[in-house]
């Protein structure tokens, strides 16, 4: 007999209740008809100990069709630090590119930071480079996972108000800078850079928009 169930799974639950247990029997009985990925998104990682892996960030094969990860909280976030700051450089003069690593060295010890890394991992599996038919999930203790939960609609409400104020911006810079020039917009370098920031919101709110349907 088959386990109907849905393609995405999280096993949440107190410290000690068996969610490694479970979610790992689930991705290994999915695993027999199925390509099944196992996550973990604890801190305190089992998946590595239970299979006698050596598990990280990327998928590792543990047999023919189930493969497992075990994402790695602070290099999470580093990664979407970096990521962060190369495209706030590129937005940004060159003279105010130490300003941007101030800013992503208070952003590293901000409540929130670990998460939204965590999350924009998971959003990578869930609507982008998942190859599989199962993602199981075996999460952190409960309040790290509602927190975790809820991020999707905070984020995408965030990134809508970004987009707002960017809007707003958009149009007073050109309003400012025809009246003092009069140079055509198609070559103007400020609205170039503006139209690409424009794009990278939209594609960050795309992203979380997915998400939050997936799950």
């Amino acid at each position: 007999m088959l386990l109907e169930t849905a393609p995405i799974m999280f096993f949440g639950g107190k410290g000690g209740v068996g969610k490694t247990t479970l979610a790992t029997a689930t991705a290994l009985r999915l695993s027999r008809n199925h390509r099944v990925c196992l996550v973990s998104t604890d801190p305190a990682h089992n998946l590595g100990h239970i299979f006698g892996a050596s598990l990280g960030d990327a998928p590792v094969d543990l047999t023919p069709t189930l493969s497992a990860i075990e994402i790695n909280p602070a290099r999470a976030t580093e990664q979407h630090l970096a990521q962060v700051g190369n495209s706030m450089r590129r937005f940004m003069p060159e003279h105010l590119h130490g300003e941007v690593t101030k800013h992503l060295d208070l952003a590293r010890q901000s409540p929130g930071t670990q998460e939204a890394a965590l999350l924009e991992r998971i959003a990578a599996l869930v609507v982008g480079e998942s190859n599989f038919d199962y993602l199981v999930f075996d999460t952190a203790p409960s309040g790290h996972t509602s927190r975790l939960m809820a991020l999707p609609e905070i984020m995408a409400a965030y990134t809508d108000g970004l987009l707002s104020r960017r809007e707003k911006s958009d149009k007073f810079g050109s309003l400012v800078r025809g009246m003092s020039s009069g140079s055509g917009a198609d070559n103007d370098p400020v609205d170039r850079r503006n139209q690409e920031i424009r794009a990278t919101l939209f594609q960050r709110r795309e992203r979380f928009a997915q998400l939050r349907t997936a799950l």
